[in-house]
């Protein structure tokens, strides 16, 4: 995989091969032909494991890279950044996955990492990054276009984070906001 990209000729030929030895440690002489590996990731993308990206690509969050892209620290140390934070109980990183399938349209793919990603709105000039660590939920947004307020999209990130992870039947969130103040986070 390259970064959460999986060439579908990939996965059909993994799936295929009933000698795999790498398949066959989780499912012992098992292989799918094209039609059951189409049932396979439609049953994936139901699940909101992973979408259907350009140019015949799965994009499967779980097997993203597991360093952070610089982009994190950037928006994390700008202090014109709105920051909000969301404090779970406990927080799965399919949170932060099933919220890169959902929104699918605005990820950045080049900017993804297992426990985070950049998201850009298409017309508005309004770009977030959404990082966990441990139980803990970060969204920062940056505005690019004065016409448009970055707690829109805060709004409408936050909303989608809540709507996941109730359907996930998780405790809801402790919900922070964070006011920086010359360099200092309070």
């Amino acid at each position: 995989a390259r970064n959460g990209l999986l060439p579908h000729s990939s996965i059909l030929s993994l799936l295929k091969d009933r000698d795999s030895k790498k398949i066959r440690r989780v499912l012992p002489n098992v292989g799918y032909n094209w039609n059951e590996t189409q049932y396979v990731l439609n049953v994936i993308r139901r699940f909101r494991l992973s979408f259907e990206g350009k140019s015949g690509y799965e994009f499967i969050p779980m097997l993203c890279q597991r360093e952070a892209m610089p982009v994190a620290m950037e928006y994390a140390n700008d202090p014109d950044t709105l920051e909000f934070q969301m404090e779970f109980d406990y927080l799965p990183n399919n949170v932060l996955h099933r919220l890169m399938v959902e929104r699918n349209r605005e990820l950045c793919l080049d900017q993804v990492w297992l426990t985070g990603a950049l998201f850009r709105q298409e017309g508005t000039g309004l770009t977030a990054v959404v990082t966990i660590d441990d139980n803990l939920l970060r969204i920062f947004v940056k505005k690019g276009d004065p016409m448009h307020r970055a707690n829109t999209y805060l709004s409408m990130l936050m909303a989608n984070v809540e709507q996941i992870s109730e359907s996930m039947n998780l405790k809801p969130p402790i919900r922070q906001m964070v006011y920086k103040l010359e360099g200092k986070q309070e």
